[in-house]
């Protein structure tokens, strides 16, 4: 029995009212004006080795920049293990702005090579530097003790502890910020079941296969699966040291960016399915998250960072269907424009978005992240190499 025609109207109309949501979330009609003019590209020195992407920055003490390098496009598609060495880099904006050195990493327990850094969050409380992890064995979140000692010349990151769950799927946890204190972490989780181990072009069992065939339609449909994560490490009790939805937080379409302000009063967590970052507030007296509003945002934006005066920095990408046909692709892509997008609290209250930086994508394509310093802004990519510092 077929629809009445009351009904394919209906259904007609359904259609179209997603269609042209869904043109607007691919940034179909975005119109951007280019100020990238004095937009340098920064590379580390050849004798340190090639750095394939900067995914996501973290502002820690002494004016040190830290900048994740994972070769993420390659993990993800191919498999960690056959994925370039990562590592952790930084840039001390006070003795040169232009110079990006590699830190010296203490202790980890895998091979070096075994590293794929992907979300980052440096805690000036504590002086632990958090970074999700895709290695060929799990996902999860590796915890360093940071040396400044000899800042700004080199900076030693001494590994403390892994924090791994069964909640975690291969590939899925996207981004880390501490919690009230140390010995509490939350984790985002981008993807809704994870990647095959062996990379999302390599499904190697039934499930993985229909997995991997659902992605797609779940994103366009706006399916919210995805959690964000608190998990308690370092007691003396293992039992303790569990991970769980955090209680008071909303599933999302996509759980992405997060950070925390100053004060470890609010967390916001972005949703980039969505573009909304969602605000929740935090109990100092238990582990309860109370939703407190969203913020819709303009472009469609990846990482976000918490500044001392209160705004939240981002890494934008307007034209996010570039960015979906260049990973169809194989060979030659075209350049993803993308910049950095500032979200203020007007006197009213009001939370407002500008863009005060956007780059065509030639020199640095597909922003992930950004900061700023001073009359500087740093840009970052999760799958191309090094990184673009632009004056503003």
């Amino acid at each position: 029995m077929g629809l009445s025609n009351s009904g394919k109207v209906i259904f007609a109309s359904v259609f179209v009212g997603w269609l042209v949501k869904f043109s607007f979330f691919l940034g179909l009609w975005n119109k951007l004006i280019y100020n990238d003019e004095s937009c340098k590209l920064l590379k580390p020195p050849p004798v340190e080795g090639e750095m394939i992407g900067s995914e996501d920055f973290s502002i820690g003490k002494h004016q040190n920049v830290f900048i994740t390098q994972g070769d993420l496009h390659t993990a993800f598609n191919e498999g960690s293990y056959n994925a370039k060495q990562g590592h952790i880099w930084y840039i001390n904006v006070e003795n040169d702005l232009e110079k990006i050195i590699k830190t010296t990493l203490k202790n980890y327990p895998n091979d070096i090579n075994n590293f794929h850094p992907h979300g980052i969050y440096i805690s000036n409380i504590t002086d632990l530097l958090y970074v999700t992890n895709h290695v060929q064995l799990y996902s999860g979140v590796e915890i360093f003790k940071i040396d400044y000692t000899d800042s700004p010349h080199s900076i030693t990151l001494e590994y403390q502890h892994t924090i791994k769950s069964e909640l975690f799927k291969p590939y899925a946890p996207n981004d880390v910020v501490e919690g009230k204190a140390k010995g509490e972490v939350y984790v985002t989780q981008w993807l809704p079941f994870g990647y095959p181990a062996g990379g999302k072009k390599h499904p190697a069992t039934p499930d993985e296969r229909m997995k991997k065939s659902l992605l797609v339609p779940i994103n366009a449909i706006g399916i919210k699966l995805t959690h964000v994560y608190l998990c308690k490490w370092g007691n003396a009790d293992e039992s303790l040291n569990t991970c769980t939805i955090a209680k008071g937080s909303k599933k999302m379409g996509c759980a992405n960016g997060i950070t925390i302000s100053t004060d470890r009063t609010k967390l916001y967590v972005n949703d980039l399915s969505f573009q909304t970052i969602h605000i929740y507030d935090i109990n100092a007296n238990n582990d309860m998250l109370k939703h407190n509003g969203k913020i819709h945002l303009e472009y469609l934006v990846d990482n976000i960072e918490y500044m001392e005066n209160g705004d939240i920095i981002s890494g934008s990408i307007p034209h996010i269907y570039k960015a979906i046909a260049n990973d169809a692709k194989e060979g030659s892509v075209e350049a993803v424009p993308g910049g950095m997008s500032v979200v203020t609290k007007d006197e009213n209250g009001n939370y407002v978005e500008t863009h005060p930086m956007m780059h065509d994508g030639t020199k640095l394509s597909q922003i992930s992240a950004a900061v700023r310093w001073g009359g500087f802004v740093y840009l970052g990519s999760p799958f191309n190499e090094g990184v673009l510092m632009c004056k503003v």
